[in-house]
């Protein structure tokens, strides 16, 4: 009681059983046709190809010493730092979402026996895998939330530093200052 018994009877051969405990089944199942977890979503996977194209040219321009940058393209430079610390944050989320759900699933196969059935071990092998490149899709976002911060930061002292020079700046006349 308590196992069910697989068995595959070829002609000239003895049955051969396999025990196994009655929830492997419906479990197995339960893993194998719920929503793959390496799946990536599109949409997100857009925003972060151009969350990434953006913060390249940001940073490229931001480098550049001799580029002079007016106020307003710095202020543009931090809404798109923003737009990059949100597309980096969502990923950033379901990255450790999709983390979470193969370690709870991995709860579910219990602890790895030698006498596991090959069907435990591919689905163990490939939530493993599946937790392996979420973790490293993981560290580039956390990565890129990095550097949008260090991008808006620096547009933002640009920002100020051009303020004070035009505050700090000599004109002949003194109502020219204000």
């Amino acid at each position: 009681r308590g196992s069910f018994h697989i068995f595959d009877p070829e002609p000239g051969y003895p049955t051969r059983y396999m025990s196994a405990p009655r929830w492997i089944l419906p479990l197995l199942l339960l893993l194998q046709f719920a929503a793959p977890a390496r799946a990536q979503d599109p949409v997100l996977s857009l925003r972060i190809g151009e969350a990434e194209n953006k913060l390249q040219v940001i940073e490229k321009s931001l480098d550049d010493p001799r580029k002079r940058l007016d106020r307003e393209v710095l202020k543009l430079f931090q809404e798109q730092g923003q737009f990059v610390k949100q597309a980096a944050q969502e990923c950033i989320d379901k990255n450790e979402a999709a983390i979470n759900k193969s370690a709870g699933d991995l709860d579910l196969l219990g602890p790895q026996t030698l006498g596991d059935d090959k069907e435990v071990l591919e689905k163990r092998k490939s939530l493993n895998q599946s937790m392996l490149s979420h973790a490293q899709q993981l560290a580039s976002c956390r990565l890129m939330r990095l550097r949008a911060h260090e991008v808006v930061d620096v547009a933002l002292a640009k920002q100020q530093q051009q303020l004070a020079s035009e505050l700090f700046a000599r004109r002949p006349n003194l109502l020219d200052n204000i």
